[in-house]
């Protein structure tokens, strides 16, 4: 179902949200550094360049990804998954489930290594995703070290169904 107008146009200017988020946290990263400067406090060279690396990246990337979107004309049909021949379509829906399959698998051990070591007592704290956490403080150990796992099922689940409704309406079954 095509979009109206006004809901591409809608699309279109949001879309200038992410570059300007960008340019806003690059200069935030060097506003700072220069009140890391004045503060008194000693300055470290690491965090100096750590800092002035990421405000220059995020300013430069979020002027690119400004100019290029300013570049687009807002009347354009959005392309999606479902606009591409079906050939493609499925390839890039098998990609996208290569993409959620790999990372999920390796957030999943990165958080289920968090929680050991706080379960194990070897850490007092760990850096885990907040539901993650959230999970863990209300249900215990082994339903949070499973949320991931069991969220990446479900993408890859539904994926599969969109693989599956695209191969059947390649070959005309249903």
């Amino acid at each position: 179902m095509p979009m109206s107008p006004g809901a591409r146009r809608l699309v279109h200017y949001s879309g200038y949200l992410h570059p300007i988020l960008m340019m806003a946290a690059g200069s935030g990263c060097l506003v700072a550094l220069v009140l890391w400067f004045n503060s008194g406090q000693p300055v470290e060279t690491e965090g100096v360049v750590i800092l002035s690396l990421l405000g220059l990246g995020g300013l430069a990337f979020g002027a690119f990804f400004l100019r290029r979107h300013s570049r687009q004309d807002p009347a354009a049909p959005i392309q999606t998954v479902d606009d591409l021949p079906p050939a493609e379509g499925a390839r890039q829906t098998r990609n996208l489930m290569w993409i959620v399959g790999i990372v999920l698998s390796l957030g999943s051990v990165f958080m289920a290594y968090q929680l050991a070591q706080v379960e194990f007592g070897s850490a007092r704290s760990a850096t885990v995703w907040a539901p993650v956490a959230l999970v863990y403080e209300l249900l215990g150990f082994w339903p949070a070290v499973l949320l991931l796992p069991a969220l990446a099922l479900f993408i890859l689940l539904s994926l599969g169904r969109k693989l599956r409704a695209i191969k059947e309406g390649q070959t005309g079954r249903v």
